[in-house]
């Protein structure tokens, strides 16, 4: 606005205004004020909230019995390492290593002179991989043209399925007058007997009848039962694809199991498109074998089980020229191809080509056609022959253990053995708990605790010399969460051989927080492992409470979404912010008006005393005038 200052009176207008306006605005602040308290407390209470996050995970770390299952594993030779998980079983193996895993590899038997030197001219390798996941075993191209193929799943397979009508009774009686169905599967009938009795649940009653499925000869491994979620039995083939059908042809079960005799079902075929060309799969039998058409050339697919949607990588990869350095950089470039190459100089100006399979073990093998490298004469040299890597177990009568690669996945439950080399001499591996690492996770849910317990009384502190309260003094929450995070965890724990968290080194110090005894722990956990197991994690076999699942209780009571306490006092807090941010908007638009009726009467007046003060030099003029003589003879 315009400034008005002293245009008649001389008065400082805006200095005058300002300060009026400056005590309206005094309910304003006290509204701001208390807003920024409220929003301060919301903090506060933000930060509670997100300390109890690390007590949750703490605590998540001990509350179930494989979290105590935790093994340590050592090995008496820098040569084979150990590596521990989890598992229940402790104890010592001493094994020999007799050998250790190899991939097949071959060599050219002639050398080359160059590196330009040709050995496959006009040759190109097929090259397939992430086709397992789609429900394939192997994939051969023959005839391809050189480069990607589009290769993709486009239609799932699914298999045949008689479905119930009805719900499966329960208490199900079956004897000679009831015990029969006949079912045809895949084209071939028979009948199974079901085995009598009463079958009480739903579960025992399938359960019988895949037993029958089982003791004939002809449905093994083709057709199973099994109960839908609206408790109706199921037949479904194993084979998907529109070869598989099934049908219910008869019995005098198929009224007590709710089946429809003479309704057939028959599969849904796969369909899978090479180059835009599409191929049905009709039957997706194990080790089945489909010819793909890809346009130009064909790739046999072998069938593994149920065919699901997805794309492969697949790719004709040309050799160019043929030399040997395009070869061994096309080869290297093919994914999926089990084979990988390289070039060693054996001697100035001499080389060979060496292919290696990419996976050791007996089955190791180089998967292309050496006979495409017809420039290399005599052929390839076998430099080693795919093998196991096999330990001996040492004692009286040894035995062997064999893996296709160097590393033995379980060979103790929850130990993983890889071998580096080949020491002389047997070597020892020791598997004890980890009761170090136990005592870890202990330490560290004191921590996060204590971390809790610092929060809350920092947050609600009084100082009695300065009469400074902290932000949450007094408040009843925090009142709340400390008496119950303290109960959770000194609490005695029901039907534990040790009661309290203090026999197994937590105890609680004079200021509330709490105190972690490694050793105190580690002498409980070696004397009683489980009694000490107990008293921390769920037993699922009781329905009594350990601390943790006290703790994770009274996590939940205080941060779960929608319920907790700690975040119903949050979310009160941040609606009191809002509310008086509300408030004070409101005496924003207040104030403005009020400036402008101030600014108005301000400029009234300077107005008004204008018009006076030229009223008043008007008359002052006129009687001047009338007070002078006249000056006419």
């Amino acid at each position: 606005m315009t400034s008005i200052d002293g245009l008649i009176t001389g008065l400082d207008t805006t200095s005058i205004i300002n300060q009026l306006l400056a005590a309206e605005r005094i309910p304003q602040n006290q509204l701001l004020a208390k807003q920024a308290l409220a929003e301060a407390r919301a903090d506060v209470f933000a930060d509670l909230r997100g300390r109890y996050d690390a007590v949750k995970s703490a605590a998540q770390a001990l509350d179930l019995p494989d979290d105590w299952a935790a093994l340590s594993a050592t090995s008496s030779s820098e040569q084979v390492a150990v590596a521990a998980t989890s598992g229940s079983i402790t104890g010592t193996l001493s094994f020999a290593i007799q050998q250790r895993a190899a991939a097949h590899a071959v060599y050219s038997t002639d050398t080359l002179t160059s590196l330009d030197d040709v050995i496959a001219p006009g040759g190109s390798v097929f090259s397939a991989g992430s086709f397992k996941g789609l429900g394939f075993s192997a994939l051969v191209g023959d005839g391809l043209a050189e480069g990607v193929q589009e290769f993709a799943v486009t239609q799932d397979s699914n298999a045949a399925v008689s479905v119930g009508t009805t719900a499966l009774p329960e208490n199900l009686t079956i004897d000679a007058t009831n015990d029969r169905i006949r079912l045809r599967v895949n084209g071939t009938q028979r009948t199974i007997d079901v085995a009598d009795g009463t079958y009480e649940t739903r579960g025992a009653l399938v359960d019988a009848v895949n037993a029958a499925i089982a003791a004939e000869p002809d449905f093994v491994g083709k057709v199973k039962a099994r109960l839908n979620p609206v408790d109706q039995i199921e037949f479904i083939t194993t084979r998907e694809g529109s070869e598989a059908t099934i049908e219910v042809t008869g019995g005098d079960l198929i009224g007590d199991l709710g089946l429809q005799e003479g309704v057939a079902s028959t599969g849904t075929d796969a369909i899978v498109t090479v180059n835009g060309v599409e191929t049905i799969i009709t039957n997706t039998d194990q080790n089945t074998e489909v010819e793909l058409d890809a346009g130009t050339g064909t790739i046999t697919a072998t069938v593994s089980g149920p065919v699901r949607s997805g794309t492969a990588e697949v790719e004709q990869i040309s050799f160019g020229t043929g030399s040997l350095s395009e070869v061994v950089t096309s080869l290297n470039r093919a994914k999926g191809l089990g084979t990988k190459a390289a070039i060693v100089q054996v001697a100035q100006n001499e080389y060979r080509l060496q292919l290696t399979a990419t996976t050791t073990g007996a089955d190791s093998a180089i998967d292309i056609d050496l006979g495409m490298f017809t420039g290399l004469g005599s052929g390839f040299t076998t430099l080693t022959t795919g093998q196991d890597a096999i330990l001996e177990i040492e004692g009286v009568v040894p035995y062997t253990v064999r893996s296709s690669s160097d590393t033995f996945d379980d060979l103790l439950p929850g130990v993983d053995v890889t071998l580096k080399g080949v020491p002389s001499g047997s070597v020892t591996i020791d598997v004890t708990r980890n009761a170090d690492g136990i005592a870890d996770r202990v330490a560290k849910l004191v921590d996060a605790v204590n971390n809790v317990l610092g929060g809350l009384a920092e947050s609600s502190a009084y100082d009695s010399e300065t009469e400074k309260a902290a932000l949450l003094t007094g408040n009843g929450t925090v009142r709340r969460a400390r008496d119950e995070l303290t109960r959770a965890l000194i609490s005695p724990v029901a039907g534990a051989t040790l009661s309290t968290l203090g026999l197994a080194g937590v105890t609680m110090k004079n200021d509330g927080t709490f105190t972690f005894d490694r050793a105190k722990f580690l002498a409980a956990y070696d004397t009683d492992p489980a009694a000490v197991e107990r008293l921390f994690s769920v037993d699922f076999d009781s329905p009594q409470q350990s601390a943790m699942s006290r703790i994770l209780a009274e996590v939940d009571d205080a941060t779960g979404f929608g319920t907790g306490y700690l975040r119903g006092a949050e979310d009160t807090e941040k609606a009191r912010v809002e509310d008086l941010g509300e408030q004070a908007a409101k005496w924003d638009v207040r104030l403005e008006l009020r400036e402008r009726v101030l600014r108005s009467t301000y400029s009234r007046l300077e107005t008004a005393l204008a018009q006076l003060q030229s009223q008043s030099t008007w008359l002052a003029g006129q009687i001047n005038s009338l007070s002078t003589p006249s000056s006419s003879r």
